[in-house]
């Protein structure tokens, strides 16, 4: 045996691995969708006929009726969830934009001034000031929203401090060891927060020329 035919043999099977390797990744490729930490891989398709040696990919009524499904996760007389099982990711995907396509939807800045207002209790105030840029008429209705929460925590405040200065005593000197004493003080410091934030900012509230945001 000569010194070329080990290394031929050695080249040969570093060949089959590297193939071996090769047909894993091709497996993968076409079978998995991969949920990397920047991104979705293998959303593509890829399986067309001639595309990867050794693989019919034909098309095929049967192989498809066969392995294709949809498996119903919820249904109720509103909303519809459902898995597709055995279908290209970009053939789901054009299913999933020819069903938001066919739904029908309302522009909401068109509702009544009540009916926007009902729909805004139920988002944040964060996301409350990211519909004001939407047009005239809901940056005036989400002002109104914004700065009705300045106005529900000052309700608030009074009514906490009216039932706890209803529970203490009327001596100061009893007043100083309650029990709700140190929730009195708190009361009175929050009392003179908002008395500042009324003095500095409503004003221009007021005039429309700047907006509240709770939580700001």
């Amino acid at each position: 045996m000569t010194q070329e035919e080990p290394e031929r043999k050695r080249g040969r099977s570093k060949e089959g691995d590297k193939m071996a390797a090769t047909m894993k990744n091709v497996d993968e490729i076409r079978n998995r969708v991969i949920l990397g930490e920047f991104g979705v891989k293998n959303v593509h398709t890829t399986d067309f006929p001639g595309n990867y040696p050794g693989y019919d990919d034909s098309w095929d009524m049967d192989k498809f009726q066969k392995n294709f499904r949809i498996d119903v996760v919820q249904l109720d007389e509103s909303s519809m969830e459902f898995d597709m099982v055995g279908i290209d990711a970009a053939i789901a995907n054009a299913f999933r934009r020819i069903l938001l396509a066919e739904v029908p939807t309302m522009a909401i800045e068109g509702l009544p001034i009540v009916a926007i207002g009902t729909i805004l209790n139920f988002l944040s105030y964060d996301e409350i000031s990211l519909l004001r840029s939407v047009c005239k008429r809901m940056d005036m209705i989400c002002q109104r929203v914004l700065n009705q929460g300045f106005l529900k925590v000052e309700r608030y405040h009074s009514l906490c401090q009216r039932q706890v200065k209803a529970q203490l005593p009327r001596r100061e000197s009893e007043r100083r060891n309650h029990s709700l004493a140190r929730h009195a003080d708190i009361l009175a410091a929050v009392e003179t927060r908002l008395s500042l934030l009324n003095m500095t900012f409503m004003k221009y509230v007021d005039s429309n020329l700047c907006c509240f945001i709770p939580g700001k």
